[in-house]
């Protein structure tokens, strides 16, 4: 399997590959898009080129990354986390857990300022996460909050259904858990266009799939009881009057409009764009290490994926070194566990262990189901370049086990879709999941019954993770998410192939960037030079 190597990297493997996919939606792109306005710096404003456009404006409501990173600047949370992933105040001040984690009650800082002028209450942070209740993707995070109660202004009481550690964590997000005024869809006619938040920055234009802007709120309530910023929260200032998000698709063009100074910072570049920046007098290469994970989902209820024996000869075709270094050339880590090995306060012994790479087994456990070379679909993202190349990658693993594959590349909005619809009819569906601070929100959220991604259903697995949600012990959590990792190992609802390091760029006329493992660049307390 080495060959697959040097053919990915190479811009001639990288064309030959995309032969394949000729006529795939948004693949064949060959210029950026770019705004009406130009290109030309104005003043203190940070330009981000982004990979993709952001499919949803409505915090509350999405899925993807990039919307998420831009939602940061713009609206917060009763908590976050900070530099080492712990829970720490953002829109709270502080918080008590009364019986035995069964109520935490929030009190919230006074004067702070929505983006409307109008002043945070408990009123709002009611309404917000009663709405995450019942729009958020990851809703299942909350279906266990009871009621939330008014006490007084500054004062929201949270009543869970069950007594759980894990609230803190849900409500930090870090890809959810948004604090907006209330009725704030009533009032936009019933779909957030113009997300309205706390945050320094402000909502100021969206151009679908070419820009979106926010300016410095003058108004903006600095948490002073920080010393400085903190991973997603602390003591947040604007240093620029504006940030410009471009959607510049192609990552040559991202690399390029960075090289001339039409770009400060470039996310998510490809390999070889990323590499050629090494040389490059006016960018600086940014890889920052990430809880990203790459992940198969595999058809439970969908013959042939429905046969425990054939996932099993799935986990084993795979060459899991062999796909990292052939996917992202080396900017990663092989990783089956849903948690990363840097969550040391979780990660147990147990979730180092890998499927093994055996091609003479995975042969054998085939021959014992159904399936009889049938062509089975891959369906993946064409938005970043190492998905892609991930799923072509296995298209030839899984072909030396027998197993016949046809890549299927949709826009990431496409295999959301596919992958978490609620009646899955796919056999492989290929998602990246970002970074989770608490076991909870992965092992309950993405793989209990009543919210599995696809429909995977273990009655002993689903105990083994309700246990956990309900204990306060974190000791005992901890050998139970091992347990519940074990289970994930042993069925195989899907795998985790590899953690992905996230190869940015940024000028060297910006300042005061510093990475984090969440995949949410920061542009708060960041400034450009001439």
């Amino acid at each position: 399997m080495k060959d697959l190597i040097g053919e990915r990297l190479s811009r001639a493997g990288r064309m030959r590959r995309r032969d394949v996919l000729k006529g795939a939606a948004g693949l064949l792109a060959a210029t950026a898009i770019v705004p009406t306005r130009g290109w030309a710096q104005a003043g203190k404003r940070l330009l981000v080129g982004v990979h993709q456009d952001l499919p949803i404006p409505d915090a509350q409501m999405s899925r993807a990354m990039v919307t998420h990173m831009v939602m940061k600047h713009v609206v917060e949370n009763l908590v976050t986390f900070d530099e080492n992933y712990e829970v720490i105040p953002q829109l709270a001040k502080s918080w008590d857990v009364l019986d035995d984690g069964g109520r935490y009650v929030f009190h919230l800082r006074e004067n702070v300022v929505f983006h409307n002028g109008k002043t945070l209450d408990a009123d709002d942070v009611k309404w917000s996460v009663e709405r995450l209740k019942e729009v958020s993707p990851s809703k299942g995070s909350y279906s266990g909050i009871k009621a939330v109660n008014v006490i007084d202004p500054r004062t929201v009481e949270i009543v869970l259904k069950d007594p759980s550690p894990s609230l803190p964590a849900t409500l930090a997000g870090p890809f959810g858990g948004y604090i907006m005024p209330k009725d704030l869809d009533k009032a936009q006619g019933g779909t957030i266009s113009k997300p309205i938040g706390t945050g320094p920055f402000a909502w100021v234009e969206y151009q679908p799939g070419r820009l979106l802007r926010v300016k410095k709120f003058d108004n903006y309530s600095v948490d002073t009881s920080f010393d400085g910023p903190t991973g997603l929260g602390g003591r947040r200032e604007a240093q620029v009057d504006e940030i410009e998000f471009r959607v510049v698709p192609v990552s040559s063009a991202r690399a390029t409009a960075l090289e001339t100074g039409e770009l400060d910072f470039a996310l998510l570049l490809d390999v070889n764009d990323f590499e050629r920046l090494a040389a490059s007098r006016a960018a600086k290469q940014m890889e920052e290490p990430s809880f990203e994970s790459l992940v198969l989902w595999l058809g439970v209820t969908v013959a042939p994926t429905n046969d425990l024996n054939f996932r099993k000869a799935v986990a084993s075709s795979i060459d899991y070194k062999t796909l990292m270094e052939a996917s992202v050339a080396g900017h990663g880590g092989v990783n089956n566990a849903f948690l990363h090995p840097e969550l040391r306060a979780w990660f147990t012994p147990s979730m180092a262990v890998r499927h093994k790479y055996d091609l003479s087994a995975a042969k054998a456990l085939l021959a014992k189901t159904a399936y009889r070379g049938e062509t089975l679909t891959i369906h993946v993202s064409n938005s970043t370049e190492y998905s892609l190349n991930a799923a072509l990658v296995l298209q030839q693993m899984l072909g030396q086990a027998g197993i016949k594959i046809e890549v299927h590349p949709v826009d990431s909005a496409g295999v959301m879709s596919i992958v978490y619809a609620k009646k899955p009819t796919y056999n492989f569906g290929m998602t990246s999941i970002s970074g989770r601070m608490d076991p909870d929100q992965v092992y309950f959220q993405r793989l209990h019954s009543s919210s599995a991604v696809n429909a995977y259903n273990n009655p002993a697995y689903d105990k083994v993770v309700e246990t956990a949600r309900a204990s306060m012990s974190q000791d005992t959590r901890k050998k139970l998410y091992a347990e519940a990792q074990d289970i994930v190992m042993d069925d195989i609802p899907a795998i985790v192939l590899f953690n992905v390091s996230f190869l940015n760029a940024q000028s060297v006329r910006m300042s005061g960037y510093k990475p984090n493992a969440l995949g949410l660049s920061r542009f708060w307390n960041v400034g450009i030079g001439k």
